[in-house]
């Protein structure tokens, strides 16, 4: 129960104030004169998240300071009086424990837009219907900014890699509808998208509250917005980032995609082509290209499936792949599986950035079929439904029956039959000798030891190549590069993992029993056991020592954890 105490039962009755274990907790040391260093030092907690607490607690009682909390506070701790006339104070009860709120980072992808002043009322206003249809079906936030404007918050309901890709996806959509009706001879639509971390409320299960969104990045967002001119898309530096990263598109630079040196936006499909020209020769991941001609040659007339965690290399290993057996003069193609909505994913051709119909797909099939050592590749095929996958791979057949090969990338086990290769990404010595290439001294001078690394980095190509990176993020959580830690955040949302439980186990007890993380958190035993096994079970804890005690995989688990956390 929210906002402030509801008066329950008879007149004379005691009012309730219901509050969790841990904000009575907080409470009742408030009201004992306890600074907030020694409620933290009481309660085994940081700083931060004794702050975190009170903001929470004082939002439940409605006060908007520690006197306010005090002088209530002692009336709700405070018996009853008794005799005739006597006030009866509110009274505390338990709340539920998965009631408590809490605060998070978490990376967010921010969409502006706005249509010229050529487009009259009631197109404006069919603009916003279609963006309250299509902002949702994309799980983005929809924050409207006047009639003819509005921004879109994408990541703030859960965190995905693609977040950036769905962004650009939506606008397409809106692009092609807006043309459609033909308000001007001039596209009279313009946006702007950048990327960076907003500080969100959640409940204890990781699902955003819908109360807090805090980020300067919607400012920044539309600030490059307003320096635009109409039919052009503004992208900025940090959406490149995580569009460089994740998605390995055509090599655009900040600075012709900004201000009126914007994107067209009837050029918005070079976005969704992948530059099959650039690090083809990138040898960060040496040992997956050693086999690559072994692999066109040898496994001719199969289907492959190259599976693997986001980040684990499959598609720079698949550009490889292309990039030889056009080398080898043969019919190679490559198509990805891109997410235009979560009920209907749509599949492009990653030399174009195009849709891929039925018919082009049949063709397409054919010719790869027909040629001599043929290659196709599907990117990403496990996001298409389980029934779509089926429905895709009859039409594919063709290919790997004759002398092609026909490789499929995962992060799971996608179709039955096939042979599969799993990526495990780089070993120690590679990775040495990636820091040592593209670090140099710049790696000392961020105070990073490759050794240390290597205990943290779990071998993930995208990790190392961030890692050793020249450019950081200045102002990164924890020092983590944007696209780690939305890799991270995505890993995580995968599953219903409790952060209770999480920002107990980031203090760093020696001995996290049980009953300990009852007695920091409140939470029920039976929880604790529950949030352990499922966190083990989604590879962020381990039970480790004699009497299993949970743990961190590794301290890039740790370190993810705790820049989330606020």
């Amino acid at each position: 129960m929210n906002g402030s105490p509801a008066p329950k039962g008879a007149k004379g009755a005691p009012r309730q104030l219901e509050l969790t274990p841990r904000q009575r907790q907080i409470l009742s040391l408030i009201c004992k004169g306890k600074a907030n260093k020694e409620i933290a030092r009481d309660l085994d907690i940081s700083l931060g998240t004794v702050k975190q607490h009170i903001a929470a607690l004082f939002k439940r009682m409605n006060v908007q300071n520690r006197s306010m909390a005090v002088a209530q506070g002692k009336g709700l701790f405070d018996q009853p009086s008794s005799g005739p006339g006597a006030v009866t104070p509110p009274r505390i009860v338990g709340g539920d424990a998965t009631d408590e709120v809490l605060l998070i980072r978490r990376p967010c992808i921010v969409l502006a837009l706005t249509v010229a002043s050529s487009f009259d009322a009631a197109s404006c206003q069919a603009f916003q219907a279609r963006l309250a249809t299509l902002g949702p079906a994309m799980g983005a936030v929809h924050l409207s900014r006047g009639a003819a404007g509005a921004v879109l918050l994408f990541g703030v309901r859960k965190a995905s890699v693609w977040d950036s890709i769905k962004a650009l996806l939506l606008l397409r959509q809106l692009r092609d509808w807006v043309a459609e009706r033909g308000a001007s001879k001039d596209q009279p639509l313009s946006a702007a998208l950048d990327a960076g971390i907003a500080v969100i409320s959640i409940n204890p299960q990781g699902s955003w509250s819908g109360d807090t969104v805090a980020t300067p990045v919607i400012s920044v967002t539309r600030r490059l917005l307003a320096t635009l001119s109409a039919g052009t898309l503004g992208i900025g530096k940090q959406a490149l980032h995580l569009l460089a990263a994740f998605h390995a598109g055509e090599a655009l630079s900040s600075r012709n995609l900004s201000g009126d040196h914007g994107l067209a936006l009837r050029d918005l499909e070079r976005l969704f082509k992948l530059d099959f020209e650039r690090n083809t020769s990138d040898q960060s991941a040496r040992s997956h290209w050693q086999g690559l001609g072994a692999i066109l040659d040898a496994r001719r007339g199969q289907r492959l499936q190259l599976l693997g965690p986001q980040g684990s290399g499959k598609t720079h290993l698949c550009r490889a792949l292309l990039a030889r057996a056009r080398a080898l003069g043969r019919e190679a193609r490559y198509l990805r599986v891109l997410p235009e909505t979560p009920a209907a994913p749509m599949l492009a051709d990653a030399d174009s950035g195009t849709r891929v119909t039925d018919e082009a797909l049949a063709a397409l099939v054919a010719t790869v079929a027909a040629a001599e050592g043929g290659l196709l590749i599907i990117d990403d095929f496990d996001l298409l439904a389980p029934s779509a996958r089926s429905a895709l791979a009859l039409q594919l057949q063709p290919v790997p029956a004759a002398t092609g090969l026909l490789v499929l990338t995962a992060r799971e086990q996608a179709i039955a039959g096939g042979d599969t290769l799993m990526l495990a990404g780089l070993d120690a010595p590679e990775l040495e000798r990636l820091l040592a290439g593209k670090g140099g001294a710049g790696a000392d001078d961020r105070n990073l030891d490759p050794s240390a690394l290597l205990a943290w980095i779990q071998g993930r190509p995208l990790f190392a190549l961030e890692l050793a990176a020249q450019e950081w993020i200045a102002d990164a959580p924890r020092g983590l590069p944007l696209p780690v830690l939305l890799a991270m955040a995505s890993e995580f949302d995968q599953h219903r993992l409790d952060w209770r439980l999480l920002r107990a186990l980031n203090e760093g007890m020696l001995e996290p029993t049980a009953e300990r993380i009852h007695a920091l958190t409140a939470m029920p035993i039976a929880e604790i056991e529950a949030g352990i096994t499922a966190a083990v079970a989604a590879g962020l804890l381990m039970r480790a020592g004699p009497n299993g005690h949970p743990r961190f995989t590794s301290a890039l688990m740790q370190r993810a954890v705790e820049a989330i956390l606020v």
